[in-house]
């Protein structure tokens, strides 16, 4: 295949190239005009879902440390109103006393239960507080121990039977903030009003990014390590001069978008297929009966009337047309048919003639030659064309060439020429073949033996 012959296969004249094209840009220009907005709009509501989830977030956050401080302090009354631990106090049985806390931290949600007296710590059970101070805490608070952060509250035991004694339970700020982790899906960092991190459940380097000059109700997006999170500020009077925020890890939800995008693409690939696929099946089913009579109409150019033009197809328009092709090819038969045998009969017409038909051009160079004119000159007239006049007929000593004797059209002139060492007389009628404007004036000479009727 020559470079010329692909380049015409790909060519953008080409019905089934033009077809594709049109197929595959409005698939294309469908797709596209409905897969951007239909992605703008999910991106859309998914920022809209994100604001609204860190939004319910936030709020169950605080609802969550609502409730904690109320369990804690509920705790906290009814180890100081329980009978057995303020007897045993009282008589100073601090092994057993110490055993019945560590039943009752195992069966409740603390990490810390702290009995102090006077002041003094009388004993402790669960984690160190990281600090010795037995001053009575009068209200929930959050309390930087140091090496963490504790959420501590105090109530006094019955005064009656012990004085000054007080019971502090606590719990640690981390396993707080992890609990809440796995309710709310948030990651909790607590910073002093400073901004020095105390608590947190994400990775230290995250944690340690905290905006500066943030709003108390702002929400703010960062990207570290490679994830990106919705910070925000948990506000609630509790915490006091603390700083809890909030972090939202949005990868899940930013892959979700991609996912969404991945398969838009994909989908945009698959109806290009599709389209260009249904484009070459159309455009063949148009394009082959069209070959089909593409090449019986070159047939038909190179003389070929005989084979039909009827190419079956599904396509009404190329019926008609290939219709159409046959009547002309039907038509065309019958006229060549019938030129033919008019054709046929003026030969045989001027064949039963005496005189001898011969047709000439501009050069009087034989045209054709009818059969009478074997018989003046003894030739085969199917030789005689090309052959000019003067070498047919030789002009007797002292006449000019026949060609300059021929008389002009509609004229009859007698000239003698010299045939096989014999002279003969010829009568010459000339006319025209073709009108003088068609530029090529061919003329028509009727020869005539009148040898023997000249010497009568």
């Amino acid at each position: 295949i020559q470079a010329g012959e692909i380049l015409g296969i790909f060519s953008s004249k080409r019905f089934v190239i033009q077809l594709i094209l049109v197929f595959v840009l409005f698939t294309l220009g469908s797709a596209i005009l409905l897969g951007v907005p239909a992605a703008w709009l999910f991106e859309r509501q998914t920022e809209v879902q994100l604001d609204a989830l860190v939004e319910q977030s936030l709020q169950t956050t605080v609802a969550l440390f609502d409730n904690r401080i109320t369990q804690i302090e509920d705790l906290a009354a009814l180890l100081a109103e329980r009978p057995t631990m303020n007897q045993l106090i009282s008589d100073e049985e601090l092994s057993a006393l110490s055993q019945y806390l560590e039943n009752i931290l195992g069966n409740a949600d603390l990490d810390l239960i702290l009995v102090c007296q006077d002041g003094k710590k009388l004993i402790s059970v669960g984690e160190e507080i990281g600090f010795t101070s037995c001053e009575a805490i009068k209200t929930t608070e959050l309390i930087d121990g140091g090496q963490s952060t504790w959420l501590l509250t105090s109530a006094p035991l019955d005064v009656d039977i012990v004085r000054g004694t007080w019971i502090t339970v606590g719990q640690r700020a981390n396993s707080i903030l992890e609990d809440f982790s796995e309710q709310t899906g948030m990651a909790y960092s607590l910073y002093t009003e400073s901004g020095q991190l105390l608590s947190t459940t994400i990775e230290p380097e995250i944690a340690q990014y905290k905006l500066s000059g943030q709003s108390d109700d702002s929400y703010q997006r960062i990207k570290i390590g490679g994830k990106s999170y919705i910070q925000a500020p948990v506000l609630m009077p509790f915490l006091g001069e603390y700083q809890l925020f909030g972090n939202l890890d949005v990868d899940p939800y930013q892959a979700r978008t991609q996912q969404f995008r991945n398969i838009f693409l994909v989908t945009l690939v698959g109806v290009s297929l599709i389209g260009g696929g249904v484009a070459v099946l159309v455009a063949r089913r148009i394009s082959t009966p069209i070959n089909q009579l593409a090449k019986s109409a070159a047939s038909l150019r190179e003389g070929d009337l005989q084979t039909p033009l009827r190419t079956p197809s599904d396509v009404w328009e190329i019926d008609q047309l290939s219709n159409a092709l046959e009547d002309a090819r039907v038509s065309l038969k019958y006229s060549l048919d019938q030129l033919r045998q008019e054709k046929l009969w003026i030969e045989n017409l001027m064949n039963s003639m005496v005189e001898g038909l011969v047709t000439v051009d501009d050069d009087f160079k034989i045209t054709y030659a009818s059969q009478s004119i074997e018989r003046i000159l003894g030739l085969d007239p199917t030789l005689l064309p090309g052959k000019h006049l003067d070498e047919l007929f030789l002009p007797i000593p002292g006449e000019s060439s026949f060609s300059q004797q021929v008389s002009d059209t509609n004229q009859t002139r007698q000239i003698p020429v010299n045939m096989d060492d014999k002279e003969i007389l010829l009568s010459v009628s000339a006319s025209s073949v073709l009108p003088a404007e068609s530029g090529n004036a061919t003329r028509a000479l009727m020869l005539r033996d009148v040898s023997d009727e000249e010497r009568v």
